[in-house]
């Protein structure tokens, strides 16, 4: 039985999202170790059945009583969230992106207006980023929480903002399988043709998908069909199923899906804009499947470039579409790369060593934990 101090665990979404993942990840592998775990969150997607969860989010310290730790992870509304906890003797927040330390932007991109409290005009035209950015500051004093990044990236810049605060670094973690399905199974599985050259890309929204990249996706991929004639694209993210030509619009999957398709894929390719620590890296290296990213964020914290990825400099978009057409064409490499990935992430990115991490802070938190009369 697990020696964990029991704890509250809180997201936003109900199922999906990145931070939601990891947050139930921890969730149900406590539970799995008889330990004692809740779980909240303040909008649901599978149905009534599961209302009885909804929280808002000044209402998670009524979830968290104080003999448990509170653990945070996402929320509408920081400084709400963290006020409902005030006064209680144990809390951790997860800093999945930048929302904690701006006015409202979840990454700011060039903008660097974070750094002294998001005063003046946002170029993300959030409104009063001056003010929000003082609320959900205010409330970190208040509560002083221990903050954990899974990038060192973003713990910097925590560090930063928040100098008197205790920040760690935990990176994130995703399963890791020991054998996979074969690629032509997954291929049929898929409805691929066992021939084809087929590239993943993957994000919420899909050609909406803003800080992805999403709208200039299309550009990208006609620079790889003008060098790859015969690529597919599996563009998974989007509202509806329709295919374009060569390009198939997918909605959101579920994870044994996407799993199947990152089998049956030859390359990611990620040109996200803005990151922290992306599960679907992760998720791509643990199928063996190489990845083609921008180096933002913690992306180069998770792949080594020409071995267990490919991560040309932010915004070089020639490079990007080269590089993945370049692995479409070496089969061999591509294979090499993917191997690379799977070996790299095995000792740092699993969901074990990432749960294991977590359980030692807990522990050492429980201390402040309150004991019911």
């Amino acid at each position: 039985m697990c020696d964990a101090p029991p704890v509250h665990i809180h997201s936003v979404l109900e199922s999906r999202g990145g931070a939601t993942a990891i947050a139930r990840a921890l969730h149900e592998s406590l539970l799995r170790e008889e330990a004692d775990s809740t779980f909240g969150y303040e909008m649901a997607e599978l149905g009534d059945a599961s209302r009885a969860a909804l929280c808002a989010p000044q209402d998670v310290g009524a979830q968290a009583t104080p003999s448990r730790l509170v653990h945070l992870h996402a929320t509408r509304d920081w400084a709400a969230c963290l006020g409902g906890v005030a006064g209680h003797p144990a809390a951790l927040v997860t800093l999945h992106d930048f929302s904690l330390l701006t006015g409202g932007c979840h990454a700011p991109l060039e903008c660097q207006q974070w750094r002294t409290g998001c005063a003046g005009p946002c170029p993300q035209a959030y409104p009063e980023t001056g003010a929000e950015c003082r609320r959900r500051r205010g409330a970190v004093e208040r509560v002083a929480p221990v903050l954990v990044s899974p990038s060192r990236y973003l713990a910097a810049s925590a560090r930063e903002v928040f100098p008197q605060t205790d920040v760690r670094v935990i990176p994130n973690g995703v399963p890791w399988p020991r054998g996979h399905i074969s690629r032509a199974e997954a291929r049929r599985i898929a409805e691929v043709p066992q021939d084809a050259k087929l590239v993943l890309f993957v994000a919420h929204g899909g050609t909406k998908a803003a800080f992805k990249a999403g709208g200039k996706w299309h550009d990208v991929w006609r620079s790889i069909k003008a060098a790859v004639p015969e690529a597919q694209c599996f563009m998974v993210g989007g509202e509806r199923f329709e295919r374009q030509g060569d390009v198939t619009h997918w909605p959101y999957v579920d994870r044994r899906t996407m799993m199947c398709f990152m089998r049956a894929a030859d390359v990611l390719a990620y040109p996200t804009m803005a990151d922290n620590h992306p599960l679907v890296v992760l998720e791509a290296m643990s199928m063996e499947l190489p990845c083609v990213a921008f180096g933002v964020g913690g992306i180069p914290e998770q792949m080594v470039h020409g071995e267990s990825g490919m991560v040309p400099a932010p915004g070089r978009w020639n490079d990007l579409a080269a590089q993945v057409a370049m692995l479409l064409k070496r089969p061999r490499l591509a294979r090499g790369i993917g191997r690379g990935g799977y070996e790299h992430g095995q000792t740092r990115f699993t969901r074990e060593r990432m749960v294991a991490d977590y359980l030692r802070l807990y522990r050492r938190l429980g201390g402040r934990l309150r004991t019911p009369v």
